[in-house]
């Protein structure tokens, strides 16, 4: 999971709506989470985040589909892109945006 955050609040795309969306209906998940609690994650999560619309698609990422969450965090101004994402995390700093595992963002944040 890859989430954006700027100033406290959480950004989102429809590009990344779909890709959140599409990961947490894989079969995989059965054995984490009923399919009834991820919708229900999925639901809040809808309703928490700011949407943002990014008007350039950056193509920076060695894994092109993880573009869509530097897209979102350079058009929503982001503070930070938490991500346990290798591909993306590689990328630490970018464009001024730190690239941090969760675990470290709680750290940052004590």
């Amino acid at each position: 999971m890859k989430f954006c955050i700027q100033h406290g609040s959480l950004l989102t795309s429809k590009d990344c709506l779909l890709e959140i969306q599409t990961v947490l209906y894989r079969k995989k998940f059965d054995k984490y989470l009923k399919f009834e609690e991820r919708l229900e994650f999925f639901k809040r999560y809808v309703e928490i985040a700011l949407l943002i619309h990014p008007v350039q698609m950056i193509r920076a990422c060695r894994d092109p589909k993880d573009d869509i969450f530097l897209s979102l965090a350079v058009a929503g101004m982001a503070k930070v892109l938490i991500t346990g994402d290798n591909d993306l995390k590689i990328l630490n700093p970018f464009k001024g945006i730190p690239i941090m595992g969760a675990e470290e963002f709680i750290r940052c944040q004590k």
